[in-house]
């Protein structure tokens, strides 16, 4: 399997993980229940969030040959990106153009880690 599958897989599982991350910690100004309930909302999504951020994390360390900081950096730009699609999508949030600038440099922070390739130390 060609190791960009790690990258591919890895950001896919980070996005879907940091969506969900988004829905337990902002469900509570979306829907009644969610307010209600804190505590059930910490457990029924608390073991996906943990199980998705330690899979995501393992592929992408994986993609990066041992290297913690590159996830981080992905876990930081994928969560931006994620919350301003669900603020829009969810609660009509729109973006402005300080956001938008926002995400165009939080782009280019990932596409940093994905393209400047550094020779091992």
């Amino acid at each position: 399997m060609p190791k960009v599958y790690l990258l591919v897989a890895g950001l896919f599982v980070m996005f879907l993980t940091q969506s969900i991350a988004f829905v337990q910690t902002n469900g509570q100004f979306l829907w009644p229940w969610f307010k209600k309930n804190p505590y059930a909302v910490s457990l029924l999504f608390g073991f996906i969030i943990s199980v998705g951020f330690i899979t995501a994390a393992k592929l992408l360390v994986e993609y990066h040959d041992g290297e913690l900081w590159p996830a981080r950096i992905y876990s930081f730009t994928v969560g931006v990106v994620s919350f301003a699609i669900l603020a829009f999508l969810l609660r009509g949030e729109t973006i402005t153009l300080k956001t938008a600038i926002c995400l165009v440099l939080a782009t280019i922070i990932m596409c940093i880690q994905v393209f400047w390739n550094e020779s091992p130390k």
